[in-house]
């Protein structure tokens, strides 16, 4: 059975959370567009040094951060089942 990646839950939690990083990446310093900016956009591993730096505030990153283990959670999950999937 193939299925559509953008029919999996976690594919909707990555695109939930990478709108959210976007979102809240814009009122980064301008300074940053090329530095943080950047990177955050391509990885959530940033988002502590982002709220340590005073560059988002506390509830955006709770939000990013719960997200984040949503999308980890998800990816898990898949993991696992494709991996009994593929067992012999």
């Amino acid at each position: 059975m193939q299925v559509k990646h953008e029919n999996l839950r976690v594919w909707a939690e990555a695109m939930d959370l990478s709108e959210l990083v976007y979102a809240m990446s814009r009122e980064f310093p301008r300074r940053e567009d090329f530095g943080l900016t950047a990177q955050i956009r391509r990885s959530g591993v940033l988002l502590d040094l982002s709220l340590r730096l005073k560059y988002l505030s506390q509830m955006q990153y709770s939000r990013l951060r719960e997200a984040s283990e949503r999308v980890l959670i998800a990816l898990s999950g898949l993991i696992r089942s494709l991996e009994r999937r593929t067992r012999p």
